[in-house]
This record gives C-alpha cells, structure tokens and sequence, in this order.
C-alpha cells in the first residue's frame, strides 16, 4: 500500500533502500561521537 502523496513507488523504494544501507555508517558515526565525549569528560558513562 502507498500513500497518494507518493508519486513513484520505485522513487520511494529506493530512498528507502539508500537510507537503509547507510545505518552501520550512522551507528558507527554515533558511537564515535558518544566516545570521544565520554574521553573529553562531555558525558558521564
């Protein structure tokens, strides 16, 4: 089922598709971040 406000189901898909392959890169790119903070004393934990 697709919304009417979706013109191009293949359009969404893949967009879809894109945002899911770069997860590991977020997750990875968090989990830096919370590191380096915690080294730096920005977050306790």
């Amino acid at each position: 089922m697709v919304h009417e406000y979706v013109r191009h189901a293949a359009e969404l898909a893949a967009a879809l598709n894109q945002g899911h392959a770069r997860v590991p890169l977020l997750v990875n790119l968090a989990q830096a971040t919370s590191a380096d903070c915690r080294r730096r004393g920005l977050l306790a934990g």
